[in-house]
């Protein structure tokens, strides 16, 4: 059975991958202004999704034993500014949010731009 890390990360996952293949089928279809508009919207989709599931990603890293200072490194991040982003409370409120169904952040949908 999946931690409930790897369980999230592996949901997030599958979505990331329909979300890339979606993406990918749109880029092939792209002749209209607004097509070329849903290939951005997919792309920062895509972003949001992989954004959002960061926390818990980070989380497991800590939780098999990684310091602060490699977690930071591998974020682009010093290892201060990971842990007070990153710390333990967060990790589990977003996981808990998760657990619940509930969003980890509300993402406001892109209103269409008509020419």
């Amino acid at each position: 059975m999946l931690s409930p890390f790897d369980a999230h990360i592996d949901a997030e996952l599958a979505q990331a991958v329909a979300t890339i293949a979606h993406l990918r089928r749109a880029l092939e279809e792209t002749s209209t202004p607004g097509e070329a508009e849903e290939v951005l919207d997919l792309f920062e989709k895509l972003l949001r999704d992989l954004e959002r599931v960061k926390p818990t990603v980070i989380g497991r890293t800590r939780q098999h034993g990684a310091s602060w200072d490699a977690v930071g490194r591998s974020i682009g991040m010093n290892k201060d500014a990971a842990r007070k982003k990153y710390n333990t409370n967060n990790v589990q409120r977003a996981l808990a949010r998760i657990q619940d169904g509930r969003p980890a952040t509300p993402h406001p949908q892109r209103a269409p731009v008509h020419p």
